[in-house]
């Protein structure tokens, strides 16, 4: 899993700002670490930074939820 910056104003690229790279994880696990990383990353919202600790709202794929 790898979280990405964009630097928009000054040279619009792209950075690798964290990364999750662990084998042997179960997905409940994998779901944790992730939330802990994610919501540890501040967001900058024009100048200023902020906690990231919205809740994610969205659609996800049905096949998430297969057993395959």
């Amino acid at each position: 899993m790898l979280w990405f910056a964009h630097d928009r104003d000054c040279s619009d690229t792209v950075y690798v700002i964290a990364e999750l790279y662990q084998t042997g994880m179960t997905p409940e696990v994998m779901a944790h670490r992730i939330r802990q990383i994610d919501f540890s990353l501040p967001i900058d919202i024009g100048g200023e930074l902020v906690a990231n600790d919205a809740e994610i709202a969205g659609i996800i794929d049905s096949a998430s939820f297969s057993d395959a």
